[in-house]
């Protein structure tokens, strides 16, 4: 394929089957700030692995599962459980629901589904950050925001 072919674009419910695309047929499947959204992970990473290639890669980004803890107020880190937070830009206003899972439970989902885990990291921002967003820069350097992993078929 060149750079002027058609692309195809599919809305799917990633708690049912991706029926449109065969087995084997992706190389990398990337899902940032996707799985958090999700009470079940056991389709859509199944559907994941059926899709990629042998050796293909699964790329994915969700909250850190202790930023979530902390965010939502539970008394149990350990639990599967929802929260919702409301945001507030240029007045206008959404609220998010996310399931919140230990860490634990984000590596057995993967490896349940069949995919060897590769890394595992817990983001920090460029040094140049500091300059340009000191508070930002505190906040994402002090605590953990963000996970991401990497996963082969």
């Amino acid at each position: 394929m060149g750079p002027d072919a058609p692309v195809e674009w599919h809305i799917a419910d990633l708690a049912e089957p991706l029926a449109f695309l065969p087995d084997g047929s992706i190389d990398v499947v990337v899902a940032p700030l996707v799985l958090h959204y999700l009470r079940d992970w056991t389709v859509p990473l199944s559907e994941f692995h059926r899709v990629l290639v042998g050796g293909g890669s699964l790329v994915a980004s969700v909250h850190h599962p202790f930023l979530d803890y902390v965010t939502s107020g539970s008394e149990n880190y350990f639990a599967l459980e929802s929260y919702s937070e409301t945001w507030n830009k240029r007045g206008a206003s959404a609220t998010m629901t996310f399931w919140r899972r230990p860490l634990q439970m984000v590596i057995s989902s993967v490896l349940q589904a069949g995919f060897r885990l590769d890394a595992l990291s817990e983001p920090m921002p460029l040094p140049e950050v500091e300059q340009l967003y000191p508070i930002d820069w505190k906040a994402l350097t002090t605590r953990p925001w963000f996970l991401f992993l990497r996963a082969t078929k």
